[in-house]
């Protein structure tokens, strides 16, 4: 892979990454589907200012950079295969960065599709 690859593959996954970290974005969006309400209200991961109501778009808009930074990263993976000595590992990465990708889609969906007021 050549030093200009993956400087973008760097760039790209820590888009992904780097929110996640500071507010796991995707964890809490998607905890209450598998997690029992208990008292009617669904419990957080851990409180962050992206979680009340009022920053709803901004959450959205965090969520679709992280999803078109995970889908820039497979790609530049992919356009990459052909420098990458092991087949296997291509692969495993491949498939796991192609999981994340449509994992992140859902969430992004599930983001525009829930919430209350769509404002852009």
């Amino acid at each position: 892979m050549t030093k200009i690859k993956k400087v973008w593959l760097g760039i790209f996954l820590a888009i992904l990454v780097l929110p996640e970290i500071l507010w796991s974005t995707i964890g809490n969006l998607l905890y209450p589907f598998f997690v029992p309400a208990k008292g009617g209200s669904y419990p957080e991961l851990r409180p962050n200012f992206l979680m009340n109501t009022g920053n709803k778009n901004l959450w959205a808009y965090i969520i679709g950079i992280q999803f078109l930074g995970i889908l820039a990263a497979t790609v530049v993976w992919f356009l990459a295969r052909k420098s990458i000595s092991s087949k296997t590992l291509f692969w495993i990465v491949f498939v796991l960065m192609a999981l994340l990708t449509l994992f992140m889609f859902i969430a992004f969906y599930f983001q525009l599709t829930f919430r209350p007021n769509l404002v852009w």
